[in-house]
């Protein structure tokens, strides 16, 4: 998958968990927020 898409998979799935869009945006575009979840 690309970077665009692979973006896009992540946002329906984090929607479809009921959290918000702005939310899952602003954490896509930083690496480092996205890892401090993930750990």
């Amino acid at each position: 998958m690309s970077k665009k898409e692979r973006l896009e998979h992540l946002i329906i799935t984090l929607k479809s968990k009921g959290v918000k869009i702005d939310w899952a945006v602003r954490v896509c575009g930083n690496k480092t927020g996205l890892s401090k979840i993930r750990s």
